[in-house]
This record gives structure tokens, sequence and C-alpha cells, in this order.
């Protein structure tokens, strides 16, 4: 699966853990009425040991470099995934390529995950 025109996928940065934050608490707001995460959450999370932002996270962007949604997987004894906006236009290519990253036979923490891209973190 190929991303929509227009959009770009790169690593996330520290410095883009608002935008994150954002995309994340737009989602979980229309979806449970509260945001359910916070920006010091988001910014720990760009930076927790063994999260490799250059392989484990990418961030969707426009041309303008304007966030248009985040995934990211945590390996452990399991594989968690996250999608910011499962209903986006790039959710598809951030599933493949969240699948493609942690390769077959891994166990993901929700069997769901793998199949509907809607997981929570």
């Amino acid at each position: 699966m190929r991303l929509p025109d227009g959009l770009i996928a790169r690593a996330p940065r520290l410095t883009d853990a608002p935008a994150i934050f954002e995309l994340l608490a737009d989602y979980n707001t229309r979806l449970t009425g509260s945001p359910d995460a916070t920006l010091d959450g988001v910014a720990a999370g760009l930076a927790a040991p063994g999260f490799e932002r250059e392989t484990d996270g990418w961030l969707i962007v426009d041309e303008a470099d304007r966030a248009v949604n985040f995934g990211a997987v945590v390996l452990g004894q399991h594989a968690d995934l996250m999608i910011c906006r499962p209903d986006s236009p790039a959710a598809g290519w951030l599933l493949d390529t969240a699948i493609a990253r942690v390769g077959p036979g891994t166990r993901w923490r929700s069997p769901s995950c793998a199949r509907t891209s809607r997981c929570a973190s």
C-alpha cells in the first residue's frame, strides 16, 4: 500500500510531541469524550528506552510538514500498535508498515490490532 498523494512518512522527532498529542487527543475525545493522553506522556513515549524513532514510529505529514497521522509499534514480549487516526487515509499504510516492521509470527498484545488498525497504546 502506498501513501495518498501529498502525504509523506518520516520518523517522529521529539519536537513533534505536541502535534502527535493533538492527533491522539482529538481522536480519543471524539471516540470516548476525553483525550486519554497527556503531552508529557507522548513526549516520554517518544524518548522511551527501547523505542527507536527511526524504525518504530512514523509521522505522516502533508507537504507543509503538518502532522496528519502517527503510528508506532512498541516491541517487547508482545507488540503493541498505536495509530492516532485509524479513520484517516494514511491508516492503511501505517498498519501495513507496522506489521512489516514486527515481522510474521509476532504476538500482538491485542489480537485485533493486526486486523483492524484500531488499538490503544
